[in-house]
């Protein structure tokens, strides 16, 4: 009924202090001013009917209006109005706001705003931007305010001497680890890299803005989608060390061409470790849904085959792989494999009912079949087909 000053104000603190995306305007002047809120005018009932709680409410507005004169930027707008029964009244009608400073004394706001900028003034001190760069780089301050507010010191002269050493191509296409820092950590970098490289770019060089931190350092990204590679012939073997089994990232299985005629890409490890001695073949296990590796060049050039679970997701993975690598052939992904080992089928916990679009006319089949139940159950796992069964189909395929 009545916006009495206490209440505006709790409103304005929780609009902008207390949401995070406007406090950061704030800080970083980009609020706009004045900013202008209006105050309900009560009715004529609701001022009789509660003509105390009326004139308390013009009370508490014309004390607020004493308290704030105009030059310190908040000032009430009255106006008249003429009640019937009670005559002309003087109202508070609007309530301006008309700069940052006069917004923070409002709210009581003043001695957080000078903690703020005591602390954003010592970064300044320690980093030393030049004159045109103060402003952007206490904007990044501002970004990430949480940071900067909780941070420990130690933590922030690791920043600036790690800045005061970072020179483009440093890294000379080595891993982050390898970078050579003094007195700083290269998991410091890791565990901080989002704001190290925006005050890069601001302190720095800002090319570093489109190209990223990591590739204007010249440093390559930590290895990640590990696959099991598993030789199944001497010859490849001895071409990793006699190694029966190793691991590879899946982006150096983009960049280099494995030296074989055939691959075996199986859906789970745990299957591939049944596979059999097989000519001039390594098999590459573990992606599961990772299909992005297949897309380099060199792969067409190999007799690609691959072997995933009888179910509405391998089979969707395989058609992502043929997305990649049009004459990959399926292994053992078929209604007469289905049919073999029917009684060992299982049902998948969540099926995919949208059609894929790269499986042959068979495998769609299939997979419409598995969808509408023409089976008992909907899924049947690698694990359950028989080795015998696998090595007489892949010596087949050979």
């Amino acid at each position: 009924m009545f916006n009495p000053p206490s209440h505006m104000i709790k409103k304005l603190q929780a609009k902008y202090w207390e949401t995070p995306v406007n406090l950061k305007l704030l800080l970083k002047n980009q609020m706009v001013f004045p900013i202008t809120i209006p105050i309900v005018i009560p009715g004529a009932k609701s001022a009789l009917d509660n003509l105390d709680a009326f004139r308390e409410h013009v009370t508490q507005w014309l004390a607020l209006a004493k308290k704030y004169p105009p030059k310190e930027g908040i000032e009430v707008l009255f106006e008249k109005k003429n009640y019937r029964s009670l005559g002309e009244q003087i109202i508070p009608r609007r309530l301006v706001i008309s700069h940052f400073q006069a917004l923070i004394l409002l709210i009581g706001r003043e001695n957080e705003i000078n903690k703020l900028r005591a602390n954003f003034a010592s970064w300044v001190e320690l980093f030393s931007p030049a004159k045109s760069k103060v402003k952007p780089f206490i904007d990044v301050l501002v970004d990430n305010l949480d940071f900067v507010q909780h941070v420990d010191w130690v933590t922030v002269n690791l920043l600036a001497k790690l800045l005061s050493q970072i020179e483009k191509g440093m890294g000379k296409g080595e891993y982050l680890r390898k970078l050579p820092l003094k007195e700083v950590d290269t998991k410091f970098i890791e565990m901080h890299l989002n704001f190290i490289e925006q005050l890069s770019i601001v302190l720095i060089d800002e090319n570093i803005e489109h190209i990223g931190l990591l590739e204007w350092l010249s440093v390559v990204p930590k290895p990640k989608h590990w696959l099991l590679v598993i030789p199944l012939c001497n010859n490849a073997r001895r071409l990793f060390g006699d190694l029966p089994l190793l691991r590879l990232p899946s982006d150096y299985l983009q960049r280099e061409k494995l030296p074989v005629d055939r691959l075996i890409i199986v859906e789970n490890e745990q299957s591939a470790l049944c596979l059999p001695p097989m000519k001039n073949t390594i098999a590459i296990a573990g992606a599961g849904k990772n299909t992005s590796w297949l897309d380099a060049h060199f792969f067409k050039d190999q007799k690609i085959g691959y072997w995933g679970d009888i179910d509405s997701e391998g089979l969707t993975i395989l058609s992502e792989a043929r997305k990649k690598q049009p004459h990959i052939q399926s292994l053992m992904m078929d209604k007469s494999t289905v049919e073999r080992f029917k009684e060992r089928m299982v049902q998948e916990p969540l099926s995919i009912f949208k059609e894929p679009t790269h499986l042959t006319f068979e495998e769609l089949d299939l997979f419409r079949q598995l969808r509408d139940g023409q089976f008992v159950q909907n899924r049947l796992e690698q694990e359950r087909i028989s080795n015998d069964f696998i090595e007489k189909f892949l010596n087949n395929w050979l």
